[in-house]
């Protein structure tokens, strides 16, 4: 009886907060506690009240206060993580979480939330144990079972992801997000049927889901049923007249099928009928492969102008033009990139890339500052080293590349990179050793560099 009294008193204050009474509804939330100190919502209402009122301290203490009455209430060291959650204190979270796991290990709702903060933690194998403690406990319950194949998927289990995502959509038949997840996951273990089968599941579902629409078109495309591809393409078009969707995926069976005139036409009338940055990259690929590039460059360079802020497309660009070997103009674009996400690792790296092919000493602080912020990544080890290298200093250059080979041994550009430094530091043999495994690789395509580098020795 308490408690409903307690409800009718919290709900007074909500009333009073909604005419922006904020002393009345704080006034309501306190009669509320004084009749139950341990209702949760009243709880919740007056500490959302202390963090307006940039108070979060106070927030936190009247959560403390109920929680000392009950020592074990899993339901307050939710609340008391969640409150640390929005104070940015994940390792505070954290361990609410595993406190209220631990008083109360029957309780699911903590112990779910703990597995998803463990997640977001990169605590991935305490997540999947977790995670598989709380399905056995409740075989039938989805989010038990969603949150199990996240763990999988992301501890790289793939197959038992698969699995799970599998009995999570006879759980739940009408998901389209389900059915996604498992092309994705097909996909990963090269299962193209599978992928497609899935995707196809998931536009059943959800006929307008632009996601599955787009998956399914591009793996008939990887297939190579073209015709297919293009029925799907037009259905959409004649269902989503005013939408652009349809018009793009057309204009990507037409790339597939190297008719890049053709495929400019539909590119271009889906962006007239609403324009964005994925189309305009799409006329971007479009008009390169139509060897129309002073247009190119023109159009894209246009909408850049027209929207600064709109990273995805100037990213693509500045990589489009450090692959054509545009370096002035690659790094003129990720310069404008890191200015306004100065952690970019990508961008750090691709501009010191260009400026080392340009022989701008600034290459030197842009490849540092990405191997700062990403010590373990070979692909950013290899840049700093090329830019050392070119500046002489081979003692800090090879240790960088030998670590860099052994976090990624199949990355063979990388290789390629060490046996050339091994030969201008003077050791032939370890360059040889190296050359030797490039060469044993027939697909690769710098043979004829490796070939030439071994000419030398």
């Amino acid at each position: 009886m308490l408690q409903v009294h307690a409800a009718l008193q919290n709900l007074r204050g909500g009333v009073m907060l909604a005419r922006s009474d904020v002393d009345g509804a704080r006034a309501g939330f306190m009669k509320a506690l004084a009749l139950d100190p341990l209702y949760l919502p009243a709880l919740d209402n007056l500490a959302q009240l202390d963090v307006i009122e940039k108070k979060p301290e106070d927030a936190r203490r009247r959560y403390e206060a109920a929680l000392a009455r009950d020592p074990k209430n899993a339901a307050l060291m939710t609340a008391l993580a969640k409150h640390a959650t929005r104070q940015g204190d994940t390792a505070g979270a954290m361990r609410w979480l595993e406190k209220a796991t631990r008083d109360n290990p029957n309780a699911t709702a903590p112990s779910q939330l703990l597995a998803a903060y463990y997640l977001r933690a990169g605590e991935k194998q305490k997540a999947l144990t977790l995670a598989q403690k709380l399905q056995a406990s409740d075989t039938e319950n989805p989010e038990a079972l969603a949150l199990l194949a996240q763990a999988q998927e992301e501890s790289g289990q793939h197959d038992a992801a698969l699995e799970s995502f599998g009995r999570l959509a006879a759980l739940q038949p009408q998901s389209a997000a389900i059915q996604l997840r498992i092309a994705n996951l097909s996909l990963i273990r090269n299962r193209l049927d599978d992928a497609l089968q899935a995707a196809r599941k998931a536009s059943k579902i959800e006929p307008g889901n632009a996601d599955a629409l787009v998956l399914q078109n591009s793996l008939l495309i990887e297939k190579g049923a073209h015709a297919e591809a293009a029925t799907l393409a037009r259905a959409v078009q004649a269902r989503q007249p005013d939408s652009p969707l349809g018009f793009r995926l057309e204009g990507d069976v037409l790339m597939a099928q190297h008719k890049a005139q053709e495929a400019l036409q539909r590119y271009q009338r889906g962006f007239e009928l609403a324009p964005s940055g994925p189309m305009v990259i799409a006329l971007h690929r479009a008009l390169e492969a139509a060897d129309r590039h002073a247009e190119a460059a023109a159009q894209m360079r246009q909408w850049l102008d027209k929207h600064p802020g709109d990273q995805p497309t100037r990213i693509y660009f500045a990589s489009a033009l450090l692959a054509a070997g545009d370096f002035k103009g690659s790094s003129q674009q990720y310069d404008i990139i890191v200015k306004a996400a100065p952690d970019n690792v990508v961008a750090l790296n691709d501009l010191a890339w260009s400026l080392l092919q340009l022989k701008d000493a600034r290459a030197l602080e842009h490849a540092e500052k990405a191997h700062r912020l990403a010590p373990k990544n070979p692909a950013v080890a290899d840049t700093l080293a090329a830019v050392l290298l070119e500046r002489g200093d081979a003692a800090r250059a090879l240790p960088l590349l030998k670590k860099a080979v052994e976090s990624a041994p199949a990355a063979a550009d990388i290789r390629l990179h060490l046996a050339q430094a091994l030969f201008k530091a003077g050791d032939r043999k370890g360059a040889r050793a190296q050359c030797e495994q490039l060469l044993a690789l027939r697909d690769y395509r710098g043979q004829a560099e490796v070939r030439a580098l071994m000419a030398q020795m």
